[in-house]
């Protein structure tokens, strides 16, 4: 039990160290590099832990008595592998602070599918699992059955509502859509439109989006700010209106580490509970029984 306690910390941190990537300037550029190449590492550990689980289940993956749920499982690990070390790859080629390859709008175009692609995967992940979490995070819980079910019932309500928000208003939905719909990393919707992108660098792939994007007054504000010394954000000011950002309001606070773990971590959850609850209407379909939580599960990874 003790390892499977290690193994949940683990897992717990590689999340939070995950979402705090997918906003650039969270803390500082040399923050999101550096820690990309910690959570490369302790994906490592990770792996290191499931060996076995990992060993014993690429044997038995054609067996007939292998379940689809493990099957699933594993094509689902390989896909999250690849996922994260096409982010790796390209977040090295794209490098501003570590590295100075300069890589081209392809690599970015990768970086940020990916990105979002492995949040969806994650969620699947930790779906499939749901059941062995719950019992493991509920067990030392000393409150009746019927509380606990609610409770769990008024968190998975209020992390369905808050990931979908989260997905209609970061730019979950640009990064997962780019392959398909041919749209440049400054072509943002909803909350982000205008916004210069988490992670975009100050190359001149960029000039489209500044000119296209910014009110012709802001822009002279942009190469103001350049010629300072200054980032040019590519945020769009209205002074006139008053509408803008100021440092410390709404833009700030929406890339605060907490509302970024808070964003992420619930659309991470959402896919979680729909995974969930999948699972849950298909058992019960198979065995017509109410669907019972296991005190441990031996097929975890």
């Amino acid at each position: 039990m003790k390892k499977n306690h290690m193994k949940l910390a683990l897992d717990c941190l590689m999340v939070i160290l995950l979402v705090l990537m997918y906003q650039y300037r969270v803390i500082n550029a040399s923050f999101h590099e550096i820690g990309g190449l910690v959570f490369i590492g302790l994906m490592v550990i990770h792996l290191i832990f499931n060996y076995k689980w990992i060993c014993n289940i690429t044997k038995k993956i054609f067996n007939k008595g292998t379940t689809k749920k493990n099957r699933i499982g594993y094509v689902l690990n390989i896909l999250l592998l690849i996922c994260f070390l096409l982010i790796g790859i390209s977040g090295i080629l794209i490098s501003k602070t570590l590295f100075s390859f300069q890589g081209s709008m392809i690599f970015k175009t990768i970086h940020y599918f990916c990105s979002a692609l492995a949040l969806i995967l994650i969620g699947i992940h930790v779906g499939l699992h749901s059941r062995y979490l719950i019992a493991i995070i509920g067990r030392p819980i000393s409150l009746p059955a019927k509380a606990k079910q609610g409770i769990a019932l008024v968190l998975a309500i209020g992390v369905l509502g808050f990931g979908g928000y989260s997905i209609a208003t970061t730019s979950f939905v640009q990064w997962i859509s780019m392959p398909f719909t041919g749209a440049t990393i400054g072509n943002h919707g909803g909350k982000d439109m205008g916004q210069r992108p988490e992670g975009m660098g100050q190359n001149n792939d960029n000039k489209d989006f500044s000119n296209k994007q910014m009110h012709p007054s802001d822009q002279n504000d942009s190469n103001a700010n350049f010629q300072n010394g200054e980032r040019p954000d590519g945020f769009p000011t209205d002074r006139g209106n008053g509408q803008g950002f100021q440092k410390g309001g709404k833009e700030a606070m929406d890339s605060s580490p907490i509302m970024v773990i808070l964003n992420y971590v619930t659309i991470i959850g959402f896919f979680a509970i729909i995974t969930h609850l999948v699972e849950g209407f298909f058992l019960i379909k198979r065995s017509n029984k109410p669907l019972e939580i296991p005190m441990n599960d031996e097929n975890n990874e």
